[in-house]
């Protein structure tokens, strides 16, 4: 919907697409995506802001490097790991959780 205009509305159904089909180049398609979000993010946010970005566990290091490269290092809180199921049937060690990362603002000073 444009400007609240009610003749703006699709009634198409949302194309859902896999991870290979969004990101033609993979992970690094996504992490050059994400770094851009990231950059607006942090200069949007105010200054006693913060952010959690949920992720699995299989990429988490490849977002945290992005993330302590677009809000610093030293801005990282914390690594918050959150159990999302009590069981799988794999037979393999399955992943029973995901990862939240927690990061603050980068301050100026003016």
């Amino acid at each position: 919907m444009k400007d609240g205009d009610r003749t703006h509305v699709t009634r198409e159904p949302e194309q859902v697409r896999a991870f290979r089909d969004t990101w033609r180049d993979g992970i690094h398609s996504y992490l050059s995506y994400l770094c851009d979000r990231l950059t607006v993010a942090r200069d949007l946010l105010h200054e006693s802001g913060s952010i959690f970005v949920q992720i699995g566990d299989e990429n988490v290091h490849c977002v945290q490097a992005v993330m302590d490269e677009a809000f610093g290092e030293d801005n990282f809180c914390s690594f918050i790991a959150f159990q999302k199921t009590t069981g799988s049937t794999t037979e393999t060690i399955p992943a029973t959780h995901d990862c939240i990362l927690f990061f603050q603002r980068q301050y100026t000073s003016n």
